[in-house]
Parts: structure tokens; C-alpha cells; sequence
């Protein structure tokens, strides 16, 4: 089973593919092709949209995701172009999907707490980073599984948000600022974990960590160019014991707007331009605010390089 039916679309758009059950994209897209998926879960409906960059020579896209309705939970991952980056974004995915499968009978999202879901999720990417990282040994960093990853659940009136690297999670509720979740595991970061300064990790479910990111929000702004793709922390780079990812939770209601997405689209998209397209005031409907995202994202692609792109706006129902 395929778990998604295809939706008939105008010509020239993306195929929107509606998704029923647990899916984790392929590691195989055509050079300059978007693909579209659509989830409707139990809280939360999203919009999925994933495009291979045309600037390739090959038909493996280096961002993958997994879309899991029944736990209204999405993911973006962003493969490690150094390494092997489309086979770690597809080897996580499908990594996590398998162990989630396991689990759809004993864990209700709706029906539990962000401690008991933190918990649960934690236990989950620690096992997947277990089994890349034991693939990792003694290999070249051009063969590793090496990934960035942003996920959401719903988790009744809240939504609990992990991030491990650089791809970003924003929050948009009707009428507020747009709000950059996450903070990038990024050189600047690494240097002041070093340094004793921050921790870590962020855990805003246990109260770690939340009061240093303004600190390192302030290092970040002043990261130099040469370092703007140093990532220092990614699924597959360590062991199990040395696991570690940041949480977030937001109190949620009907209407708010979250979108998971990999550094493709933040390196092409303004903050500002960002926050117009997820607003409900500006795109009632949460599948336009993700096509017009992708769209300013692609805008100049023929001008100069750009990267793979996957991007998910998830509204709250």
C-alpha cells in the first residue's frame, strides 16, 4: 500500500497526493520536480510540499520527511550533502516511521501529556541515531547517514516541537508576529556550549535551556559566512548515551499555523515574506500558504544554485 491517493490538480501544479497512513518519502525525485502530500489528522490538517533542486545530476533528493496522521506528528529531514545525504534523509525516515508503527496501539497522542510525549519521542530518536550512528562506524563521512531533523506532534491543546541541526520550525497565530521556534545547532552555538556558557540542549518541557536563547540568538547574528554551514549537532553523529536534541512546546488553537522546513527555504525566503504566506489573514487556506512559500522559494532557481527544499505548513484545527 502506498498509504496516499492522488488528487487531480490544475495543470502545471504539483500532483497533491492525500495521505492515510504513516508515510516517509523516497530518496528518488526528478531534477526540478514538487511533490505534494496532504494530511488530515485527528488536530491538525498539513500541507507537505518537497522539490529537487535543477541544479543535479542525479534524480536523489537530499531532503525527505514522514507524515503520520494518526498522530497528527510531521518531519522534515535535511541529508548531510557532505555524507550521504539523500540515503540518511531517507534511512531516518524510514528509521522512525518503523519504530512509530511499533507503537500506534500503546501511545495516543491526544490522550497524553508533552512530559509523557517528550518522553516517548526522545525514546524514539534515540534509538533511530542509536542505529545510523552504528552504520557510521569506521566509515568516510561521503558514505555516512548523517541528517538534520525538524518534527511536531500535536498533543492536545499543545504542540511539542523537537529539532537536532538546522532545519527550523516558525509559529504563526492570527494577528501576532511570526516566531522563529527553534535556534540552529550551528558553530556559534557549539562555541558557546564549549565555553560552559549554554547547555546542551534546550528543553522547554523541563525547563532547560530556555532562558539562554536570546544569548544565543545574539552569537548567531553575528556568525560569519565561512561558518554559515557548519552544523554541529545531526542524527547519526553520536551514540546513543551522547543523543541529544532540543524540545519546544506551544499552547495551540484552532487556526494557528506552524511550518517545519529545511535551510533551502530559509537561505531564499525573508522572515517577513515568511510571515505574510502563513498568515490566515493573507492565505485562508493553509494548502495556499505552503504553495506560495515553496513558489517565493524557487523564485530566482535558475538564476543561481539552490538547494533540495521540503517545507510543511501544519495548521491546528
Amino acid at each position: 500500500m502506498t498509504g496516499f491517493e492522488t488528487i487531480k490538480t490544475q495543470e502545471n501544479e504539483a500532483v497533491e497526493k492525500l495521505v492515510h497512513d504513516s508515510l516517509a518519502g523516497e530518496k528518488e525525485l526528478l531534477a526540478g520536480r514538487t511533490e505534494n502530500y496532504i494530511a488530515y489528522g485527528l488536530g491538525t490538517r498539513t500541507n507537505l510540499l518537497r522539490r529537487r533542486s535543477p541544479d543535479t545530476e542525479t534524480d536523489e533528493v537530499g531532503d525527505n520527511f514522514l507524515m503520520v496522521p494518526e498522530w497528527d506528528l510531521t518531519a522534515v529531514f535535511d541529508g548531510v550533502s557532505q555524507a550521504n545525504g539523500a540515503a540518511g534523509a531517507k534511512v531516518a525516515a524510514d528509521e522512525l516511521k518503523k519504530r512509530i508503527e511499533v507503537m500506534k496501539d500503546k501511545f495516543k497522542p491526544r490522550e497524553t501529556t508533552v512530559v509523557e510525549a517528550r518522553k516517548v519521542l526522545l525514546a524514539l530518536l534515540r534509538s533511530v541515531n542509536g542505529v545510523l550512528s552504528d552504520w557510521n562506524k569506521d566509515k568516510h563521512q561521503s558514505e555516512q547517514y548523517l541528517t538534520t531533523m525538524t518534527l511536531s506532534m500535536r498533543v492536545g491543546a499543545e504542540m511539542i516541537v523537537v529539532n537536532i541541526g538546522d532545519s527550523r520550525a516558525y509559529y504563526q497565530r492570527a494577528g501576532q508576529p511570526l516566531e522563529a521556534v527553534t535556534v540552529d545547532y550551528d558553530a556559534m552555538r557549539y562555541d558557546l556550549e564549549q565555553r560552559g556558557k549554554v547547555p546542551t540542549t534546550i528543553d522547554e518541557v523541563t525547563g532547560q535551556g530556555g532562558q539562554n536563547i536570546a544569548e544565543i540568538r545574539a552569537a548567531q547574528s553575528r556568525r560569519p559566512k565561512m561558518l554559515a554551514n557548519r552544523v554541529s549537532r545531526l542524527l547519526g553523529q553520536s551514540s546513543r548515551l551522547d543523543f541529544a536534541a532540543d524540545v519546544y512546546v506551544r499552547k495551540v488553537k484552532s487556526g494557528d499555523r506552524f511550518m517545519l522546513c529545511s535551510d533551502g527555504i530559509v537561505k531564499e525566503v525573508r522572515e517577513e515574506n515568511l510571515a505574510d504566506s502563513l498568515s490566515p489573514f493573507t492565505n485562508r487556506n493553509f494548502k495556499d500558504s505552503a504553495a506560495e512559500i515553496m513558489a517565493d522559494a524557487t523564485r530566482t532557481e535558475y538564476d543561481h544554485e539552490h538547494d533540495d527544499k521540503v517545507l510543511a505548513v501544519v495548521e491546528i484545527k
